[in-house]
């Protein structure tokens, strides 16, 4: 048997009325639209032995009864084989119908059901009918009336004052039997379905669903600062919706979602530094202000480059974690200038000497310039002759002089330094006073 829901049912009827509304089952039906076997769905031998209830030269009651079947088949390949006085247990149904007769108590009416009705009097036959659709308390029915031929006709089944039946729940004062169609298809009903972003953009906010069906695609919102977790049927817990979960059967319900705070890591180089702050995890919008002053030997600290928006940050500073950054501290390495006077000093600039050029003092656990970064000051072959530098804050004859080509050290500070020139000794005069006194002593004889 084929599964209809009662939407699907109700709709094959409409279209059989729009086609047939009015004219002869026998010749409003032909062959295009069934085979000739078909026409044998009640051949079972209506009143006058071997007629089929197909034919015209039968009674209307038969004709009702039959066409009912007939419809039957129509609708889902399959009808009752139950003929018109029905009692129980006297005529065989298969497994795809169900019958009622006598308690019509908890029966309700639905598109595709079987009716029969009772004879209204003593001559009378009795009706049948397939119900076409059921609004509240009134009963639309698929049916035949008329003499000869059995004209189809839509409307109320409700003949005559006698065949009560616009109650969805029947009265067996009225009605001989119903049968139904088993296992019939839920009809198909859209729901509304609301998606709270809860804080973040969604761009579906509604969006209608097949009730009972998977869900299929569902949107996916975003949050700045949030990682996704699904949709759930409540605020605060719930039941978490997939794609695969079947819709809801009721037609308007929200689902809501849920959201977990990103955890972003600020990275700390201290690129040779000391001290805190370390690397470690945030939550995205939580406040920083570790721009903690380091320290570094031979280095000033000069804050931390931020690699996020690539500004430099010093201590009292704040930023808002949005992101994954890297702090890297920044150094400046300590400088001092040594400046020169004196003679032929003149085209020397002043000499810079950075902390790392320093090496260790033989004499304590500081560092020291060693005097071979100095310029030499080259004076050629001529009468003078450079001897080193003094220190500019230092006079006297017995100021320490220092060359560039000796192992010297000077303290790393800035400083001036004056060259040391003297005249260049040739020849010395020796005087010897031969036996008398007071000679003269040597005398240096200088170049020129």
């Amino acid at each position: 048997m084929n599964t209809l829901s009662n939407a699907e049912i109700k709709k094959k009827l409409t279209d059989f009325k729009a086609k047939y509304d009015g004219k002869y089952w026998n010749a409003g039906f032909s062959q295009e639209d069934l085979s000739e076997s078909d026409w044998g769905v009640t051949n079972h031998g209506c009143a006058d032995g071997d007629k089929k209830c197909t034919s015209n030269e039968f009674g209307s009651a038969w004709q009702r009864h039959g066409f009912a079947k007939f419809l039957e088949y129509c609708l889902f390949g399959s009808y009752p084989d139950i003929r018109m006085g029905y009692a129980g247990g006297t005529a065989k149904l298969s497994d795809d119908w169900d019958v009622y007769q006598n308690d019509f108590s908890n029966v309700k009416l639905e598109p595709g059901d079987f009716v029969r009705l009772k004879p209204k009097s003593a001559i009378d036959v009795g009706h049948s009918f397939i119900v076409w659709s059921v609004e509240n308390e009134y009963v639309q029915a698929a049916e035949c009336l008329g003499g000869v031929g059995c004209a189809l006709h839509w409307g109320d089944p409700n003949l005559d004052d006698n065949y009560n039946i616009l109650s969805n729940v029947m009265s067996s004062k009225e009605t001989s039997y119903i049968v139904k169609p088993r296992s019939k298809k839920p009809d198909v009903v859209n729901v509304t379905v609301t998606f709270e972003a809860e804080g973040g953009t969604c761009s579906v906010y509604q969006k209608d669903y097949t009730a009972g069906e998977a869900y299929g695609t569902l949107p996916t919102p975003t949050r700045t600062g949030y990682d996704f977790c699904g949709w759930y049927t409540d605020r605060e817990g719930g039941t978490k919706i997939t794609e695969g979960t079947d819709a809801a059967t009721y037609r308007e319900y929200s689902l809501f979602a849920h959201w977990k705070i990103k955890k972003f890591t600020v990275t700390v180089n201290k690129n040779f530094g000391t001290d805190k702050p370390e690397s470690h995890d945030y939550e995205y919008g939580t406040t920083f202000s570790e721009f903690i002053a380091l320290t570094r030997e031979g280095y000033y600290f000069k804050g931390w480059k931020n690699s996020g928006d690539g500004k430099t940050y010093f201590p009292e500073d704040k930023i808002v974690i949005t992101q994954d950054i890297t702090l890297t501290a920044l150094w400046d390495e300590m400088r001092v200038y040594i400046t020169y006077e004196g003679e032929e000093t003149e085209n020397l600039p002043p000499t810079m000497v950075s902390y790392s050029e320093l090496i260790e003092s033989r004499y304590s656990y500081e560092k020291v310039i060693p005097t071979s970064i100095l310029p030499y000051i080259d004076l050629g072959a001529g009468s003078r002759i450079f001897i080193g530098y003094r220190h500019k804050e230092l006079e006297g004859e017995n100021v320490f002089t220092y060359h560039p080509l000796d192992e010297q050290t000077l303290p790393f500070r800035n400083m001036t330094l004056v060259s040391a020139i003297k005249p260049q000794v040739r020849a010395s005069i020796i005087f010897d006073a031969n036996g008398g006194e007071d000679a003269p002593g040597s005398q240096p004889i200088y170049y020129n």
